[in-house]
């Protein structure tokens, strides 16, 4: 009986860890998008993948080192291209989960980036939108300055 209880003891030992471990991505670091996000970060790749009327068409672009910046403060989006050189826009965001809500958004016909990526060190944006049969899903590739 010994035996036994010291065989039932180990198997809870070596299986506890998994009770306790989540199955959700760990994007954030164990920090919350709305922190870690702020700081400047370096677009280095936009992919798009447009649907319409059967036709599809599938592309990139590729940016050099600080082309297009976007910086975030906490409350705004400050855009830069050409390493800062010319302004291109100041608009407010939120972030609700992993919803990044901006005006900017609605540039591409969506309401909300979805936060694809949060770290450290990389950060990847999704927006996808259908109008009147067509759909496209762009995502924005970024690193931190």
């Amino acid at each position: 009986m010994k035996k036994m209880n010291y065989y039932l003891a180990m198997l809870l030992m070596i299986t506890l860890p998994v009770l306790f471990t989540s199955c959700e991505k760990n994007l954030s670091d164990d920090a919350p998008f709305e922190k870690l996000i702020v700081g400047k970060w370096d677009c280095t790749r936009m992919d798009w993948d447009m649907k319409y009327q059967g036709e599809e068409e599938i592309g990139s672009d590729y940016f050099d080192t600080e082309d297009w910046t976007w910086e975030f403060d906490g409350e705004e989006i400050i855009m830069y291209e050409d390493k800062g050189e010319d302004y291109e826009g100041t608009y407010r965001y939120d972030i609700e989960g992993d919803k990044l809500y901006t005006e900017y958004a609605t540039f591409y016909e969506a309401q909300y980036f979805k936060i694809a990526t949060l770290d450290k060190s990389k950060l990847v944006l999704e927006l996808t939108y259908h109008y009147e049969g067509a759909t496209a899903k762009y995502t924005f590739v970024f690193k931190r300055i």
